[in-house]
């Protein structure tokens, strides 16, 4: 995590609009990186958001990266 980001995502059953962009959310469903704002803080704060530790989002990057390498294998997923 860069000192300018945050890794979080939605506490169970909820979602917050993005900062910015209002009709887009984040989910419970799928941890993100947003920038380390007020904004993103107070929600984390107020048990809105749940901030991820380090070992969390790097157990996330290797998921996704294990399951897009098998879908490019499978031919399901056009590679890069």
């Amino acid at each position: 995590m860069h000192a300018n980001t945050l890794h979080v995502k939605a506490a169970p059953g909820l979602r917050l609009p993005k900062e910015g962009n209002p009709h887009t959310y984040i989910t419970d469903a799928e941890p993100v990186e947003v920038e380390a704002c007020h904004y993103y803080r107070k929600a984390i704060s107020d048990g809105d958001l749940v901030a991820l530790t380090d070992d969390a989002w790097a157990a996330h990057l290797a998921a996704r990266s294990k399951a897009e390498a098998a879908a490019v294998k499978a031919g399901q997923f056009p590679s890069k």
